[in-house]
């Protein structure tokens, strides 16, 4: 396997994570999404300059891209919420027993 190769793995990956700790530990949700939608614009601009437009291999990993993403952000998205009722859950048991 190629170092560029290796890297673009890699580098997927990265963004995977960041993703996901993006949702997960901000108040802010919809900064999740600003990943997927410059995935989205990257991937045409990406495949406009190589003058790829037809290329069904280009337009299925920018739209797969896209939809781990978003799938990832929906995750984090859920996760938060979840975490978020289990500490208003406690907290509310801390003022019961008060």
């Amino acid at each position: 396997m190629s170092t560029t190769r290796l890297l673009m793995y890699a580098a997927v990956i990265a963004l995977v994570l960041v993703q996901r700790l993006v949702m997960s530990n901000r108040s802010r949700w919809w900064l999740g999404a600003v990943l997927p939608a410059a995935w989205l614009v990257a991937g045409v601009v990406f495949l406009a300059a190589k003058d790829a437009m037809g290329e069904w291999q280009g337009w299925a990993a920018v739209v797969l891209g896209s939809v781990l993403l978003l799938g990832t952000w929906n995750d984090g998205h859920a996760s938060r919420r979840k975490r978020l009722q289990r500490e208003a859950a406690r907290g509310e048991a801390r003022n019961a027993h008060r």
